[in-house]
């Protein structure tokens, strides 16, 4: 009984990554190192200010940019509910203070 809980709510996490990808018509995905190395360091032009992230997903960025820059705020927007939830439990578990992360569209 126990199995087929733990099947069914893996399933349902699958189904709504699916479904919110086809809705919005792209999937959270983790951002490549390479891509995260050239981010860090193009940021590294703007010292000051707020950090946003459009669309964080599981976080792969914005904790990066989080643990670079932790007297910056950084704010994060994903409407998935799944990495949102995973990015929420995240910088929660982490104390990550100067972390926003919210489940909403960013327009």
């Amino acid at each position: 009984m126990f199995e087929i809980r733990v099947l069914t709510i893996i399933g349902l996490a699958g189904f709504s990554v699916v479904w919110f990808a086809l809705k919005i018509g792209i999937s959270p995905m983790p951002s490549s190192a390479k891509a995260k190395r050239a981010i860090l360091t193009a940021s590294e032009a703007a010292a000051e200010g707020i950090i946003i992230e459009l669309g964080s997903g599981w976080g792969t960025l914005i904790f990066a940019l989080a643990r670079k820059y932790p007297h910056r705020r950084v704010i994060g927007y994903e409407i998935s509910w799944l990495p949102w939830l995973y990015t929420y439990l995240y910088k929660s578990i982490f104390r990550l203070h100067h972390v926003e992360i919210y489940r909403q569209k960013f327009l």
